[in-house]
């Protein structure tokens, strides 16, 4: 799934980072920080990266692969 940044000035995020923090973590927007034109930096949801998954499912697979000896 692509993801559609969106233009963020500096001056837009500066005044309002936690409204723009929020869209991002609740929303799911995605935005490219520019400054004098020139984009800078982008912000993406955490779960692009990091996917939701539960603490114990993973100590499952450990405990599978383990026991596999891989």
């Amino acid at each position: 799934m692509p993801i559609e940044f969106k233009p963020l000035s500096m001056m837009q995020l500066r005044s309002a980072p936690g409204e723009v923090l929020d869209r991002v973590a609740q929303q799911g927007e995605a935005f490219v920080v520019e400054r004098n034109g020139e984009q800078m930096a982008c912000l993406v949801p955490l779960s692009l990266f990091m996917p939701d998954i539960q603490p114990k499912r993973l100590a499952r697979e450990f405990d599978r692969l383990q026991g596999q000896e891989e």
